[in-house]
């Protein structure tokens, strides 16, 4: 797979299997943002990706990315993961969804292209 072309059903077979490194990663999100973005990616974003192409939930809340990335041996401050995450989808690499959760309304993510026929009871309507 080439940097120009993130095929995230293709990424996520690719990196479950180990195919993609971080640095490959790295390269695809800075082709989807464009060569006049003035965003920095680095590790983060690729360990953030990575944590999302490998679950099993199609969405995920930032606590349980969280928690995720600290079962993989990745800490993370939450501050430094937004961050990460508004970055990830200007880069239309993942999705932000809104899903009721306790009564309020709670973003959710997941890797853009995701397959949306097993949905859960917790996953957010289909459109």
């Amino acid at each position: 797979m080439t940097p120009e072309t993130l095929d995230p059903a293709a990424a996520r077979h690719a990196a479950i299997a180990g195919a993609l490194s971080p640095s490959e990663l790295i390269a695809q999100i800075r082709t989807r943002l464009g060569p006049t973005s003035a965003r920095r990616v680095g590790t983060a974003h690729a360990t953030v990706l990575n944590a999302l192409i490998a679950v099993d939930q199609e969405f995920l809340d930032v606590n349980a990315l969280y928690k995720a990335l600290l079962d993989q041996g990745s800490p993370m401050v939450m501050s430094k993961l937004y961050r990460v995450l508004k970055v990830l989808e200007e880069a239309r690499v993942i999705e932000r969804h809104w899903a009721q959760h306790e009564g309020r309304p709670r973003s959710v993510y997941r890797v853009a292209g995701r397959s949306r026929d097993e949905e859960g009871p917790g996953d957010p309507p289909r459109a």
